[in-house]
């Protein structure tokens, strides 16, 4: 059923915002629009891994999901029984999780049916990456909680957080853009209230935005926009990316983010930039 729903939406979304044919830019958000720093503890071994890309972890293992968790202040998670399994954490607290990456199609209820059958990871270890994350920094733009759910396994390898702020001179790419007649779209794995904030901050309509989009949603996002847009630019830096490379008219590999990536993610692109305000001429000489 929300399947059915949210698709109603992209559909009427897509005719409401593009009735012309001209350019549209896809951003994702982490890594692309955000320099992110990422902690992950592996629970069995009890060790944590410091600046790491978890969806680089993720994407190991075909039936590892990431799911982020829905707290409207992530730091309150400090004030609880550390004690408590993060299964019924979920359940006493009536937190809700989201799907961010997956390279399979699943359900939010699958998810949550494997993390009810883990009994080791527990709020302590999510407290600790979101100790380490905040750590020593202030100039934050997003905090953020999360699980890496093995399907397979039916448990929790991971508790993950991560920070991000914003890349240098994001707010001035996209005002370029619109300049050149461009409309701006972001399709991130992220919260939807947290892109629906990084839109308003850069200047993006939040109609425009789109969170908890796994690699199949935003392939959706860019084939909609497909039919209404030429060309269809997809902005990412990463795996989780590679679906809507795939899919767009120019896929643009920002490494701004230092990350490890596979060789088939980097031989899908037809353009790799060092940092974020290499785009626009790319942009406007396509367009002219």
């Amino acid at each position: 059923m929300m399947l059915l729903v949210e698709t109603h939406i992209l559909s009427e979304w897509v005719t409401m915002f593009c009735m012309s044919k001209h350019a549209a830019v896809v951003f994702d958000s982490a890594g692309t629009l955000l320099s992110m720093y990422r902690i992950a503890k592996d629970i069995n071994k009890n060790l944590m891994l410091c600046d790491v890309s978890t969806v680089a972890m993720a994407s190991k293992k075909k039936e590892c999901v990431i799911a982020v968790i829905h707290m409207e202040d992530v730091e309150d998670i400090q004030q609880l029984p550390s004690s408590i399994p993060i299964r019924d954490f979920l359940d006493t607290y009536n937190i809700d999780i989201g799907i961010t990456c997956t390279s399979q199609p699943i359900t939010k209820e699958a998810v949550i049916k494997a993390v009810k059958k883990d009994s080791r990871a527990t709020v302590r270890d999510l407290q600790e990456v979101l100790d380490e994350v905040l750590s020593g920094y202030n100039n934050r733009y997003y905090v953020g909680i999360g699980i890496m759910v093995d399907m397979e396994a039916q448990n929790i390898p991971y508790a993950l957080s991560s920070r991000g702020s914003l890349f240098p001179h994001v707010k001035k790419i996209i005002a370029a853009l619109h300049q050149l007649g461009v409309d701006v779209y972001i399709a991130s794995g992220d919260r939807q209230l947290d892109i629906e904030h990084l839109a308003d901050c850069i200047g993006i309509t939040q109609e425009k935005s789109f969170g908890l989009s796994t690699p199949l949603r935003k392939r959706e996002i860019v084939n909609r926009l497909k039919k209404k847009y030429n060309p269809v630019i997809m902005v990412g830096d990463a795996i989780n990316d590679l679906l809507a490379f795939e899919a767009s008219d120019m896929a643009i590999l920002t490494l701004q983010q230092y990350n490890m990536r596979p060789a088939r993610l980097l031989e899908s692109v037809d353009k790799t930039i060092n940092r974020l305000d290499e785009l626009v001429p790319i942009v406007k000489e396509l367009i002219d």
